[in-house]
């Protein structure tokens, strides 16, 4: 695999998606991007911790293709120390050695097989809905507080959200705070014609990669075993919870009519 892209454009799509990769793990592909290079001048950009994923692709000069997982920490701390301009990485898939070159700097790393990265879900969902992200940032933000880290119920461990029609209500419980939040969002239907009616609890420690990425303009949204968020050109997933929320905290939000 070799390719040759900007210095600015490899940092550009890089960074949000180490966000994704694994800190440590048994499966040490899990800990890298995945880099995959195509026919028609781009290159797949991927990372997969096995609980949340995103995919993304960097517009490049493509003069072999071929996949490599590379050290998603490693790669940007040698990007960020190369001079501006065109910078080339070559992967010998004989040996998995990586070449990262640009001008007269020039740095070596191990890489790991394309091959045996884990793939990454595909959309499944039946139903679901398109949702600003300037919504859903609003949702989490004025919730997120009260959301329980490392709980022994796992359901109190993320955030529910209640859609009904267009409005979704963001509910939060750690069991000692409750946080409730409802707004009237535009929200588009996908997959049934009839009007939303559904909950679905996202994950705490996972979502916040997924919504706090800048070039997100809105997210997409589907319900089952993975959740999807479609970026304008790229797709991001995470693995949402299946225990249903507490009673008392759904008794309590039907009384109101405002978020609180």
């Amino acid at each position: 695999m070799k390719f040759t892209a900007e210095k600015n454009a490899i940092l550009e799509v890089t960074l949000p998606t180490s966000g994704f990769a694994s800190g440590k793990s048994t499966i040490a592909t899990t800990e890298g991007i995945l880099f995959r290079t195509t026919g028609d001048g781009s290159c797949d950009i991927v990372a997969y911790d096995l609980e949340k994923g995103i995919k993304t692709s960097l517009e490049c000069t493509v003069e072999e293709e071929g996949c490599a997982v590379i050290n998603a920490t490693r790669f940007i701390q040698i990007v960020r120390t190369m001079p501006d301009g065109k910078i080339t990485v070559a992967v010998d898939e004989r040996n998995n050695r990586t070449m990262i070159s640009s001008g007269n700097a020039k740095f070596e790393l191990q890489a790991l097989s394309g091959k045996d990265f884990p793939d990454l879900p595909e959309l499944r969902g039946d139903r679901g809905f398109t949702i600003k992200h300037c919504d859903l940032k609003n949702l989490i933000a004025k919730t997120q507080f009260a959301i329980a880290v490392n709980n022994p119920r796992p359901e109190l461990n993320g955030l529910d959200l209640d859609v009904k029609g267009n409005r979704i209500t963001a509910v939060s419980c750690d069991g000692n705070r409750l946080a409730v939040y409802g707004m009237d969002c535009e929200i588009e239907n996908v997959g049934v014609t009839a009007e939303l009616n559904f909950n679905i609890i996202l994950p705490g420690k996972r979502f916040r990669g997924a919504y706090e990425d800048k070039r997100c303009a809105e997210a997409h949204y589907v319900l089952h075993r993975v959740i999807h968020c479609f970026y304008p050109s790229d797709r991001c997933g995470l693995r949402r919870l299946r225990p249903v929320y507490p009673e008392s905290a759904e008794n309590f939000c039907d009384g109101r009519d405002k978020g609180a």
